[in-house]
């Protein structure tokens, strides 16, 4: 697949210093960056888009249901409405879990939901325990190759043998996606540093006095899909859809999904 090198304004001594970190001091500083965000993260994520609640009907009554990267919850209504056994929740932000807990405090109490702040890349779950995991714009947070590949192998780990797993990630190339996150900049190829064009940071614009980059890697299809079969994954989906849940060439959001 051809990509075009979108150039996106910032100043390029904050680009080139944030592109220096290493990938475990980009991922420590997702969960600092989120949880300097949190609460106005929050208030911007009220509902699910109608292409996530199109696939959130692979969710059926009585499952188990993962959710990595669930930030403050924001398909739980959905879910419980199609009678899910129960339903785990997890997220790097302590701050962003604090907010789901208080928001879904009676679903907590009745056992239907539980929260945890945790790594996806060290799931604190035991093998084999969900019947379908959900993980919405957060495998794209993270760095590298070798990072890509442990995020699907922990999603492996705990799914039960002919589970399913459905992945989002932003597609940045979709001019509509890329004008709605203010990219600040699209690194040059720093291939010796395990990066390279398809790597970028992403500004945070809802809290104008709260400086926040979010590290983005722009998913191909293929790559996503090399990546499951080297994990082991069958059936291997992947597809771009618009928000409104249409497919769509180059659409805003890039669409996988597998099975164990």
């Amino acid at each position: 697949m051809i990509f075009v090198l979108i150039i996106f304004s910032i100043q390029y001594s904050v680009f080139s210093l944030n592109m220096a970190l290493k990938p475990a001091q980009i991922i420590s500083n997702i969960r600092a960056n989120y949880n300097t965000i949190a609460k106005e993260w929050d208030i911007s994520r009220f509902r699910p888009s109608e292409v996530k609640v199109l696939f959130l009907k692979n969710a059926k009554p009585g499952m188990v249901v993962g959710d990595i990267g669930c930030g403050n919850g924001i398909i739980i209504p959905e879910l419980l409405k199609r009678k899910i056994k129960k339903y785990y929740g997890l997220d790097i932000s302590n701050k962003l879990i604090a907010i789901a807990k208080n928001k879904y405090l009676n679903e907590v109490k009745k056992n239907k939901v539980e929260f945890k702040v945790g790594n996806a890349l060290k799931l604190p779950y035991p093998k084999n325990k969900f019947d379908i995991i959900f993980s919405l714009a957060t495998m794209h947070h993270l760095p590298s190759e070798k990072n890509h590949l442990k995020f699907l192998q922990e999603i492996n780990k705990v799914l039960k043998p002919g589970g399913k797993a459905v992945i989002f990630n932003w597609n940045l190339f979709n001019p509509v996606i890329r004008n709605r996150f203010e990219s600040k900049g699209m690194v040059t190829p720093v291939k010796e540093k395990g990066y390279d064009e398809r790597d970028v940071y992403i500004g945070w614009r809802a809290s104008p006095d709260r400086e926040a980059f979010r590290f983005i890697h722009i998913f191909a299809p293929e790559e996503i899909k090399k990546l499951a079969k080297k994990v082991g994954f069958k059936k291997i989906k992947t597809e771009y859809y618009s928000q409104l849940g249409k497919k769509e060439k180059n659409g805003e959001e890039l669409v996988t999904t597998f099975i164990k």
